[in-house]
Formats: structure tokens, sequence, C-alpha cells
């Protein structure tokens, strides 16, 4: 298997653990190389953030044992939203969003957290050799710039 493999695999059990959770899955879905995500608008991704890490898992996962002759590729798993921003009519007067308008992106945000982390459990079950993938702490980040994200970082063996 291959890294892209590995990615394109997680992205599917993502998007059908989303999928079967009722969740609203954006329909821009792809596999990225690299660490760097553009917060443009809503999108799943999953990023190839190391290709090959050899002999184990790194310090971000500390709960997982090192596997010598083992090959793992690290992904990035991010759910990126729209959140309400304040902005400037046509005359130049500042509004803000509703606190009912926050708290409701924040409600969306928290449960794609939670849908997320459950979507993971059936990516863990990507292994090649029999070796299960690692999947780390979902995390939230934002909003900055109307955007807000929930992610996890996954490793996979190759």
């Amino acid at each position: 298997m291959t890294a892209y493999d590995a990615g394109r695999r997680v992205l599917d059990a993502v998007t059908a653990g989303l999928t079967a959770a009722g969740a609203d899955v954006p329909e821009r879905r792809y596999v990225q190389a690299g660490p760097a995500l553009a917060w443009d608008q809503e999108h799943l991704v999953v990023a190839v953030t190391r290709p090959a890490v050899p002999g184990g898992v790194g310090r971000e996962q500390p709960r997982a044992r090192p596997c010598p002759g083992v090959t793992f590729c690290e992904l990035r798993v991010e759910l990126v939203r729209c959140q309400p921003t304040g902005s400037q009519d046509e005359n130049g007067q500042e509004w803000m969003p509703e606190a009912a308008e926050i708290e409701a992106a924040a409600k969306l945000l928290l449960e794609d957290a939670e849908h997320l982390a459950a979507a993971l459990i059936p990516a863990s079950l990507v292994p090649r050799s029999g070796l299960p993938a690692t999947v780390g702490a979902v995390v939230l980040s934002g909003p900055e710039g109307g955007l807000a994200s929930v992610s996890a970082l996954v490793q996979v063996p190759l």
C-alpha cells in the first residue's frame, strides 16, 4: 500500500462514517500531499504529512509502540466548517453575529468532533500487516477568517 492509498482509504472511511452519522459532509473532499491546508471554504481533507516513517510512530502518539521493520505514513484528517463572523454593511456600519448563531456553529463543530472520532475507529482497521493504525486526539482549531476545523492525526502501517 502506498501513502496515497492509505490517505484515500482513510478519506473513504471517514466520509462513510460521517454520512452514516447523519453529518453534512462537504462536497469538496480530497487527499493532499503536504501539511499546508487551505482554509478557503468548507472541505474534508486527508493530508499526507509524512509519507514514510520507518520503525514506528513518533512522540505525538505516546501510547503506541515502535515496530521495527514496519513503515508508517502520517495523515492529518481535517474537516473545515464556516463560522459566523462580523462584517460591515454598505454604509460602513459594523455588525456582529447573534449569540445564537455563534452557539449553533459551536454545536455543529463539537458534533463534528464526535462524528470524526467515531468515523476514525473503522479507519483503524485499514492495516496491511495486521498492525492497526494509530489515531490521535481530535483537536479543534479556529475560528479564523470565518472558518474553524476539527482534525486528528492518523498513522497507518504501509
